[in-house]
C-alpha cells in the first residue's frame, strides 16, 4: 500500500449520548403493572379485611350532617339513676316507664321504641309489669327489643337463639332484635344476626309505614350523621319535669329510649355501646340505642350506603392498578413518588364525593395502601435498576482517507467511535499507518451493551474496491473497517468522490462522501467538513402480508440507531383517520424512503402507489431498497432498477428464517 503521511477525514457528528431501547425494560414495565393490578385484586378477596374497614372509616372524617328531625332518644343516665332514685344493678321500675309512655303519649309522640330488654316479669314488682303492659296498649305503637344470645353447652357455644320479651308483653307490642354489631364491637353493617326476626329498626320503620322496598336481608351500610350524641336526645330524667322538654321536640316523632354509655344495669340484662367510624380518632362510643335509631333513620330516609357487587369492585380496583402502573412510571422516582400520593388523596376524596353524592362506596384504601406503594416502589426499582445498567454513547461515523498514485493502492477507513472518542480518531488518522493497531478504551468488557452490527457499502466510481460491502461489530470501543481500492496504471491525476453507506438491519441510517486524491498528497485541513447525510425521519413502505418482517428489521435497526423516527402506518395512524393524505404527508415530510420489497410488495398497488408518489416528488435518491426476498423472487421495477436490490443483510435473514445460527443477539432482521 503507498500511502501519505498526511490522509483526509470525513466525520459525522452524532446525537446526544442516549441509553439503548431495551425489550427487557418493556417486560419489566408490563410486569410491573401486572403484579400491582394482582397485588389489589388479592388484598380485596383476600383481605386484610383492615383495609375495607379503613375505606368505610375513613368517609366519615369530615362527614356531618344537619341533625335529623324524625326521632328523638330519651337517655337512661347518670343523672337520670340520681333524679329518680333507680337501682345501679338492678332493672329499673316498670311503672315509670308505664309514666314515660303516657307522658309521651300525651306529647303526640309517633311511636315508642324501648332498647331495653324486658325478657322476664319483675317478680318483686307485678304491679309494674301490669302499668306497663296497660301503658303499652294505651299508647299502641311500641316496640320492644329482643337480643341473639349464644347456647353454650359444656363452656362451648354451639348456637345462638333469640331472647324476645316475655308473653304478656309480646301480646301488645311488636318486637324486633336490636343490634348487635361486629365481632369487635364496631357498628358498620345493619344486623342480619337472625333472618326469621325483623331487627328493632326495622319493625319501628314498619310500624311508623317506613318499610323500604328492598329486601329486608339485604346489605346496608350504616350511614352516621355525626358522632355519638349527634342525634337530638333528652335525659330520661328531663321528660318528667316541668317544662323542661317542649312538645315540639317530642310530636310526630319517634322516641328511643335506652342506656346511655357508661350506665350500669339499667333495665334487661345490662348496657352496650359501639365504637363507631368518628372512634378511630376520639375513642367515643356511641350508646346501642343510638346506633338503632340510626338504622330507623337510614330506613325511613332511604340513604343507607351501599356497596357495588363484587364483580364491579374487582373491575375497578384492577382498573385503578392499570391506570397507576402506566403513569407512575413514567415519572422520575421523586415526582412519581409524589403523583402517588397526590393520587391517592384524589382517590380519597373521590370516593367521598361517591358516598355522599350516590350512596355508594368501594374498598378504596387497598388501592392507596396496596396499589399505588407497590407501583412507587417498582418506580424506584426500575430508577436503581437502570441507573447501574451501562451506558452507551450514540454511534458516531467517520471516513479517512489518503492520497494515492496510479498504478498502486489507496485505504479508505470507516471508522465507529462515540463522540468523546472523535479526537482520538483525528489524531490517529494523521499520525499513524492505517495497519496499525487502534486505541480501545481501557474500560472492562464486563458491563458494556451487547454489540451492535452494522455493514458498509462503499461506492468509487472509475476504482476497483476490493471488498466493497463490510459488516462491523460496534460495542462501544473504537471499530475500523479498511477499505483497500487499486488505482489503474493509466488513471489520470485529481479527485474521486465516493461514498460509503452504513446500515443497520438492512436499513440505511447514515451516507458519508468522501474524495480521494490521485497523485501528490494534500495536507488535511485544519478544520474537517461533515458532508454526512444521516436522515431523522424515515417513511417504511411495505406490503401489509411482511408487517412481522418490517417491523422486526426496523426494531433491530433503532436498537443501533434509537434517534432515527421510522413513520410505521400500523403505529401512526389512528381509527377513522383519513389515511391516504396522511400517508402522502408523511413520506414528503421524510428525508428517507424505505422499500421494503418482496413477492407481496410487487403485487401491493398500495406499496407501488407510495413509491412512484416518493420518485416523483423526491427523485431516485430518496428511495432506499430493503430487499426482503432475492431479486430473483421479487423483480425490482425497470423504473427502480439501478438501486440496489440485493442486500447484504439479505443474506442475513434469510438464514435467520432457515434456523442458521447467528452471533448478532442485537439485530433483529
Amino acid at each position: 500500500m503507498n500511502a501519505s503521511d498526511h490522509p483526509t477525514a470525513t466525520t459525522s457528528r452524532g446525537p446526544p449520548r442516549t441509553r439503548p431501547r431495551s425489550s427487557s425494560r418493556l417486560r419489566g414495565g408490563l410486569t410491573g403493572v401486572g403484579v400491582g393490578v394482582l397485588l389489589g385484586l388479592a388484598a380485596l378477596i383476600l383481605g386484610p379485611k383492615e383495609l375495607t374497614e379503613w375505606s368505610y372509616d375513613l368517609l366519615f372524617v369530615a362527614h356531618r350532617e344537619p341533625a335529623p328531625s324524625e326521632v328523638l332518644v330519651v337517655y337512661m343516665d347518670d343523672e337520670s339513676h340520681r333524679t329518680l332514685n333507680q337501682p345501679w344493678f338492678q332493672s329499673w321500675d316498670r311503672s315509670l316507664h308505664a309514666r314515660l309512655l303516657q307522658k309521651l303519649k300525651a306529647m303526640g309522640a309517633l311511636a315508642v321504641v324501648f332498647d331495653i330488654l324486658f325478657d322476664l316479669p319483675d317478680p318483686e314488682d307485678p304491679a309494674g309489669d301490669l302499668q306497663f303492659i296497660e301503658a303499652i296498649r294505651g299508647h299502641r305503637k311500641v316496640i320492644l327489643a329482643g337480643v341473639i344470645e349464644p347456647i353454650l353447652l359444656n363452656g362451648e357455644i354451639v348456637g345462638h337463639k333469640p331472647v324476645p320479651p316475655f308473653d304478656e308483653l309480646r301480646s301488645v307490642a311488636s318486637w324486633g332484635l336490636a343490634e348487635a354489631g361486629g365481632e369487635d364491637r364496631h357498628a358498620r353493617l345493619h344486623s342480619r344476626s337472625d333472618p326469621r326476626i325483623p331487627t328493632l329498626a326495622w319493625q319501628a320503620a314498619a310500624l311508623t309505614g317506613y318499610v323500604p322496598e328492598e329486601d329486608r336481608l339485604g346489605e346496608r351500610w350504616l350511614r352516621f350523621y355525626g358522632p355519638p350524641g349527634a342525634l337530638p336526645s333528652v335525659s330520661y330524667a328531663q321528660m318528667f319535669q316541668d317544662d323542661a322538654v317542649p312538645a315540639s321536640l317530642v310530636s310526630n316523632k319517634v322516641v328511643f329510649v335506652g342506656a346511655m354509655r357508661g350506665v350500669g344495669f339499667t333495665g334487661g340484662i345490662g348496657t352496650d355501646d359501639f365504637r363507631t367510624p368518628y372512634s378511630r380518632w376520639t375513642e367515643r362510643r356511641a350508646p346501642g340505642v343510638e346506633i338503632n335509631a340510626t338504622v330507623f333513620l337510614n330506613l325511613i330516609r332511604g340513604d343507607w350506603l351501599r356497596r357495588p357487587s363484587p364483580w364491579w369492585e374487582l373491575l375497578l380496583i384492577a382498573a385503578l392498578g392499570l391506570v397507576l402502573g402506566l403513569i407512575l412510571p413514567r415519572l422520575k422516582p421523586l415526582v412519581a413518588t409524589l403523583a402517588g400520593v397526590g393520587l391517592s388523596l384524589l382517590l380519597f376524596l373521590g370516593a367521598n364525593v361517591l358516598a355522599w353524592k350516590s350512596g355508594v362506596w368501594f374498598p378504596w384504601m387497598v388501592t392507596a395502601a396496596v396499589q399505588a406503594p407497590w407501583t412507587i416502589l417498582w418506580t424506584w426499582r426500575a430508577a436503581f435498576r437502570q441507573g447501574k445498567e451501562p451506558v452507551r454513547e450514540a454511534p458516531q461515523f467517520t471516513v479517512t482517507s489518503v492520497a494515492g498514485q496510479a498504478g498502486s493502492s489507496l485505504a479508505v477507513s470507516l471508522w465507529i467511535h462515540t463522540e468523546s472518542q472523535r479526537a482520538d480518531i483525528l489524531r490517529l488518522a494523521q499520525e499513524s499507518s492505517f495497519d496499525s493497531t487502534i486505541f480501545t478504551p481501557a474500560d472492562p468488557a464486563a458491563g458494556r451493551p451487547p454489540a451492535l452490527r452494522f455493514a458498509a457499502r462503499m461506492t468509487l466510481p472509475g476504482l476497483r474496491i476490493l471488498e466493497e460491502e463490510q459488516t462491523l461489530e460496534w460495542d462501544g470501543s473504537v471499530t475500523k473497517a479498511l477499505f483497500l481500492v487499486l488505482t489503474p496504471n493509466d488513471i489520470p491525476e485529481g479527485k474521486r468522490d465516493g461514498a460509503i453507506t452504513v446500515y443497520a438491519s438492512g436499513l440505511r441510517v447514515t451516507a458519508l462522501r468522501f474524495a480521494v486524491s490521485i497523485g501528490p498528497a494534500l495536507s488535511i485541513p485544519e478544520r474537517l467538513s461533515t458532508v454526512e447525510a444521516r436522515p431523522q425521519r424515515a417513511f417504511a413502505c411495505y406490503a401489509s402480508r411482511d408487517r412481522a418482517d418490517v417491523l422486526a428489521r426496523v426494531q433491530g435497526m433503532q436498537t443501533a440507531v434509537p434517534n432515527l423516527e421510522v413513520f410505521l402506518d400500523v403505529h401512526r395512524l389512528r381509527s377513522g383517520q383519513d389515511w391516504e393524505p396522511a400517508l402522502q404527508k408523511a413520506i414528503l415530510d421524510s428525508d428517507i424512503f424505505y422499500l421494503f420489497w418482496s413477492r407481496n410488495a410487487r403485487a401491493s398497488i398500495e406499496v407501488e402507489k407510495e413509491w412512484r408518489l416518493a420518485l416523483e416528488q423526491r427523485g431516485l435518491d430518496f428511495i432506499s431498497p430493503v430487499p426482503l426476498e432475492p431479486p430473483d423472487a421479487a423483480p425490482p421495477p425497470p423504473e427502480l432498477a439501478t438501486k440496489h436490490f440485493n442486500d447484504w443483510s439479505l443474506a442475513y435473514l434469510q438464514g435467520r428464517k432457515k434456523g442458521e445460527p447467528v452471533a448478532d443477539s442485537n439485530a433483529q432482521g
